[in-house]
């Protein structure tokens, strides 16, 4: 059993269809559950996880805001995100205008208070390239991606869902980025949520 325990909440937002739930479910299953259904998030669904960062004594206990894409809960959404330290903006390489909003959902969640970060800006933020699989439909590339993040400051991630590829890479990043902004020297459970 780890001796410290981190906890930390994410927030996890991006446009309807790009497959927040998905990845969201496929972390917190260990990659047994990828829902073969859409069904439409109202507001945020609350979801909580613990992942043993390798290599160390050391764990953190997310809590994770998996947030509607609707625009109809667009303004409600950043009361629910009050006090993270992290974010993930998805979106689908399938889909040109769900890379474009990327702007517009960062522009949302910095609206909000965050725990940890300067300039209400959490302290580590990821966009995800999600649906990597579908190859043949890919429209926005790597290279593009890439750029995008850059222009930012996040860290750049390529997943698949249904695939469960590249998943457990954002969150062990993300478990990293939560050790190194915490104070580690204590052996006790210590909370930044």
């Amino acid at each position: 059993m780890p001796l410290n325990i981190h906890r930390t909440r994410i927030v996890i937002l991006g446009d309807s269809t790009v497959g927040k739930t998905a990845l969201t479910q496929m972390f917190i299953s260990d990659g047994a559950n990828f829902p073969k259904n859409y069904n439409l998030t109202i507001s945020v669904n609350v979801h909580q996880k613990q992942m043993i960062i390798p290599s160390t004594d050391n764990a953190v206990e997310f809590l994770i805001f998996d947030s509607s894409g609707s625009d109809y809960f667009r303004e409600a959404l950043p009361k629910c995100w009050t006090d993270s330290s992290l974010l993930a903006v998805v979106y689908d390489v399938t889909q040109q205008e769900s890379f474009e909003s990327v702007p517009d959902w960062l522009d949302t969640a910095l609206s909000c208070k965050w725990l940890g970060g300067s300039s209400h800006r959490p302290y580590a933020q990821a966009l995800i390239a999600n649906k990597i699989d579908l190859t043949a439909r890919r429209f926005v590339t790597e290279e593009i991606g890439r750029k995008m993040a850059d222009k930012y400051d996040f860290q750049y991630f390529e997943t698949s869902a249904k695939e469960n590829q590249g998943i457990e890479d954002v969150f062990i990043w993300f478990a990293k980025e939560c050790l190194a902004n915490s104070n580690v020297g204590s052996p006790k459970r210590i909370s930044i949520f």
